[in-house]
């Protein structure tokens, strides 16, 4: 069953999403992780922090949680 985006304030459904596998999600997870160190600035620790904190908050000991 695909998940549904609907504004609250007119009832109008936008866009579906299909539901995604541990594994889809890891690998866009990591996919974007690849993306966000290319084109964060070599000399900025904290840009470059930020991401894998992120990931690692959305992470818990059975797989990927809700953030």
């Amino acid at each position: 069953m695909p998940y549904l985006s609907v504004n609250p304030a007119t009832g109008e459904v936008p866009n579906t999403f299909t539901e995604q596998t541990d594994q889809e999600m890891m690998d866009a997870l990591a996919t974007a992780d690849k993306a966000f160190l290319s084109w964060a600035p070599a000399q900025s620790k904290s840009a470059r922090m930020f991401f894998p904190a992120i990931l690692s908050f959305c992470m818990n000991g059975r797989g990927i949680s809700l953030c």
